[in-house]
C-alpha cells in the first residue's frame, strides 16, 4: 500500500478470485473516495505480464505504478532495471497461487527492463 507523506492519497490492493483489484484513494473533505481503479488478472501459464499505469488523485497528483502478477510455482523473483542502470525494488502480496509484485513512484519510470528467475536462479523470461 502506498500512502503519501501528507496522508491524502493511497493505493490499496484487494485479492479477488479473478486477480487483484487495485484502488487509488484520495482523502477529501467528506472522507476517502476512490479516484482510480484497476483489475489485475491472474498471469498466464507461459509468461508474465507487466502493467504500467499512472493513478490520478485529487487534487491533481499522479503516482506511477507497475504491477506484475506471477505464478508462485514458476517464478521465484523479479529484477527490474531502468535504462539509466538504477534498479527497482518491488513490494509484493500473495493471492492463492499468484504473487503480485508492485512498485510506485511520484516520478515517471522511463524505460524498464524486466527479468524473471526460478528458485534455482535460472532466467525464465525477459521483457
Amino acid at each position: 500500500m502506498f500512502i503519501d507523506k501528507t496522508q491524502k492519497q493511497n493505493i490499496t490492493i484487494r485479492p479477488l478470485e479473478e486477480g487483484f483489484m487495485v484502488y487509488g484513494l484520495s482523502k477529501s473533505f467528506w472522507g476517502w473516495k476512490v479516484t482510480d481503479t484497476l483489475l489485475i488478472p491472474p498471469p498466464g501459464t507461459d509468461s508474465f505480464k507487466v502493467t504500467e499505469k499512472t493513478f490520478h488523485y485529487s487534487p491533481k497528483k499522479d503516482v506511477h505504478v507497475i504491477f506484475i502478477p506471477t505464478q508462485l510455482s514458476r517464478i521465484d523473483h523479479i529484477e527490474a532495471c531502468r535504462d539509466n542502470g538504477e534498479g527497482i525494488a518491488f513490494n509484493s502480496t500473495v493471492n492463492e497461487e499468484t504473487k503480485l509484485y508492485y512498485y510506485y513512484s511520484e516520478q515517471p519510470k522511463g524505460k524498464v527492463e524486466y527479468k524473471t528467475f526460478s528458485k534455482a536462479g535460472e532466467l525464465i523470461d525477459k521483457k
